[in-house]
């Protein structure tokens, strides 16, 4: 379990860094976007990040209150200006709701309410490269239009683009989510090849299908799982890995 106060601390720092003097000059939904590395005209992909950082304060503040030492005033004070500088969506206007309810002292308020929650909870902060992730989303892209371009039957098509966009999206929300969430994916993705073995072992020669077993491979080294290939995906689906 990662310390959601961590992560909570780098996304409204990076997000308070970049908003001026009063937010009022700056794009929200630019802003947001640049935070998150996303598309800014992908209003989809935009609230789903935001949704996520909204789930980061729910976590954050439930261990605090649930923890006799977090659970004072002032930090509960501290909370309320985040969730009030998170209170409004408004993609055509501007940073100005969450400059005016938040500040440098909150977020260090934050920073050591994160220090106290790790020494209180014994977090596991798994911090992965950016590169790696980087370069995972990009092998993905490129899988991903190979198979497009394949000829490979409908049904197959589907089965490693709903897997690879299942990975791909835990990738680019890790900034969020944490290596919970890309474990999630690994999990679910392993859980619907064996589902489906039939139809992929029947392609099993195909390298667009051998790409997707080797993208599980690198996310599982990412990871450092200590659990070998091997015992996750069984000594046959194994054998698709170069």
């Amino acid at each position: 379990m990662e310390n959601p106060a961590y992560k909570l601390h780098s996304i409204l720092s990076d997000a308070y860094s970049r908003c001026g003097m009063d937010g009022s000059s700056r794009n929200f939904s630019k802003t947001w976007a640049n935070v998150f590395d996303i598309d800014e005209q992908d209003i989809s992909a935009l609230l789903n990040s935001i949704n996520s950082l909204l789930n980061l304060v729910i976590k954050t503040k439930e261990y605090i209150q649930n923890n006799e030492f977090l659970n004072d005033e002032m930090n509960n004070r501290f909370l309320r200006e985040i969730e009030l500088s998170l209170s409004e969506l408004n993609f055509d206007g501007s940073m100005r709701t969450f400059k005016s309810n938040i500040n440098s002292e909150t977020l260090t308020a934050l920073k050591y309410i994160a220090k106290h929650m790790d020494l209180i909870y014994k977090f596991d902060n798994q911090n992965i490269n950016d590169q790696d992730i980087k370069n995972l989303i990009r092998e993905i892209d490129e899988l991903i239009e190979s198979i497009t371009q394949s000829s490979l039957q409908e049904e197959v098509k589907l089965l490693l683009f709903k897997n690879l966009n299942l990975i791909r999206e835990a990738l680019f929300t890790y900034k969020i989510s944490g290596a919970e969430g890309i474990q999630t994916a690994l999990e679910q993705t392993i859980g619907s090849l064996f589902i489906n073995n039939k139809s992929v072992i029947q392609v099993s020669k195909d390298e667009n299908v051998k790409g997707l077993f080797n993208i599980i491979d690198k996310l599982n080294s990412i990871l450092s799982t200590g659990v070998s290939i091997k015992d996750l995906l069984g000594p046959v689906f194994s054998l698709l890995i170069k």
